[in-house]
């Protein structure tokens, strides 16, 4: 996919150059195409998010380049991992077969929206500025885009809408669990691990040979094993998810899971390791979770004015809608008690 990011941008800045009428001024045609590419990307995701409240699955964010659309109602700048993306959870009572049939709708649905998209910007130039073979490159050029979409490839950062599409076809082994990942991440933002529903937990105990359904497999396991009051096995599962072949920014969330498991059974300096090797900022970790893990290795270095102040930060960082809040209330109840306990 990056790779064919690099060619798409190469063409876009060749196309920008050979075709582009001289009296419209080089300043004025990359200005034009990066507004192009702002409105194709704005479109293809907005196709997602009206599949998503017509398939009765309203989206919990929206988000653009840095500028997100948290539960249709506030609007935030934040780091982002992707130029455009649709954070839609299903409920976890829905059954099976209907969350594959509804995320299959929604995967689908972004590529023609940024195709129009593309098509309409390209007519409106070509309108506005006469340049019309000009503006049928930049139309080219942007469906290109969607058109990659619609390829069933993979990487170890992102799966592109087909080859999600075709891992939710009910009938494929991947569908199921899939489905049920899907499921238990809803769960996960309306209910703590201990309540999540057995049969969905089950469902998602398999790995898939997926690193991206892999790492959502072993978070569902850490996460029931360390509410069953298994510690051990939560932080066997999250060794197990550092060492899937993804990129490092995204194995942020499992060391940073590690570092409070190891501080909550008293091992400091490992715990201090795990929390020292997480980066400055990412994207991919939410702001609770790394303030929790801070707060734990702190209580447990015997810092206890330091946790109590990453603890209230940790609190603060809940009305993130990346985070699972029912989880991330537990964690921090364990910690203030810990704390009262020791006179904070």
């Amino acid at each position: 996919m990056l790779l064919v990011g690099i060619v798409i941008g190469v063409l876009i800045g060749v196309g920008g150059i050979l075709w582009v009428p001289p009296e419209t001024g080089l300043l004025a045609s990359v200005a034009g195409a990066v507004v192009g590419v702002l409105v194709t990307v704005t479109a293809h995701e907005a196709g997602h998010a009206v599949a998503a409240w017509a398939v009765g699955t309203p989206p919990l964010m929206i988000g653009i380049g840095p500028v997100h659309l948290e539960r249709g109602r506030r609007i935030r700048l934040r780091r982002s991992f992707a130029a455009g993306y649709v954070m839609v959870l299903p409920d976890p009572e829905t059954p099976l077969p209907e969350i594959a049939r509804r995320f299959r709708r929604i995967s689908l649905a972004g590529a023609p929206a940024g195709i129009a998209a593309s098509a309409g910007l390209a007519l409106a130039g070509a309108a506005t500025t006469g340049s019309t073979r000009g503006m049928l490159v930049f139309a080219a050029l942007m469906g290109l885009i969607n058109i990659a979409s619609l390829l069933p490839v993979s990487s170890r950062t992102t799966v592109s809408d087909a080859a999600r599409f075709r891992r939710l076809r009910w009938g494929r082994p991947s569908a199921r669990s899939d489905a049920a990942a899907l499921a238990i991440m809803g769960a996960a933002f309306s209910r703590p691990p201990d309540e999540w529903p057995p049969e969905l937990v089950e469902e998602t105990l398999s790995l898939t040979g997926d690193p991206i359904m892999d790492a959502a497999v072993l978070s569902v396991r850490a996460a029931v094993a360390d509410a069953a009051g298994n510690p051990e096995g939560a932080e066997r599962c999250l060794d197990q998810g550092l060492d899937l072949p993804l990129h490092p920014a995204q194995l942020c969330g499992f060391r940073a899971e590690r570092a409070y498991l190891r501080a909550r059974a008293g091992r400091a300096v490992e715990a201090r390791e795990d929390l020292d090797a997480l980066p400055a900022q990412s994207a991919w970790l939410r702001p609770a979770v790394r303030e929790r893990a801070t707060a734990a290795v702190l209580l447990a270095e015997g810092r206890h004015q330091d946790a109590r102040a990453a603890l209230d930060r940790a609190r603060a960082a809940l009305d993130d809608p990346l985070t699972p809040t029912p989880s991330e209330r537990v964690h921090i109840l364990e910690l203030e008690r810990s704390l009262t306990a020791a006179g904070h």
